[in-house]
């Protein structure tokens, strides 16, 4: 399916981000994920089960092949939390440094981890959407396990 936003850079504005999440929040259904795109509905970090699931997407993207990952957002990827096919129900708050410490132990310590960083998206005041931006793989980037 294609979205009727431009995904060939990644946003750089508040209501580019915007623009974007909403766009593929009504998506009617899953096939707008792609190599560069993976949707989760609202997760419990603090269950081994979902920090699983953010961890293996995160890996899944780091180690794509750079030439393949340069089609869309500027070979970045992004993982959503909050985001089903249709609907936009957002996620529990969760700090940055509560995701990254339930992080490391699937995804490492700083350099030796894939680069990735967190931004939100809100929904309400107890709800946003959690937006993990994974860097674009470069040439002579390890294989991260």
């Amino acid at each position: 399916m294609t979205l009727d936003v431009s995904t060939q850079h990644l946003p750089r504005s508040m209501h580019e981000w915007s623009e974007l999440i909403q766009a593929i929040s009504q998506a009617p259904d899953d096939t707008v994920e792609a190599s560069w795109l993976e949707l989760k509905g609202p997760l419990e970090l603090t269950t081994a089960k979902d920090r699983f699931k953010v961890a293996k997407a995160i890996l899944g993207f780091a180690n794509r092949d750079p030439l393949a990952a340069g089609g869309h957002l500027d070979g970045c990827a992004l993982l959503l939390i909050g985001v089903t096919a249709g609907t936009m129900p957002g996620n529990s708050r969760i700090e940055d440094h509560q995701l990254i410490k339930a992080l490391e132990p699937y995804l490492g310590r700083g350099a030796e981890g894939p680069r990735w960083e967190v931004r939100r998206h809100s929904v309400d005041n107890r709800h946003h959407v959690l937006i993990i931006v994974v860097d674009a793989p470069q040439f002579g980037d390890p294989i991260y396990p």
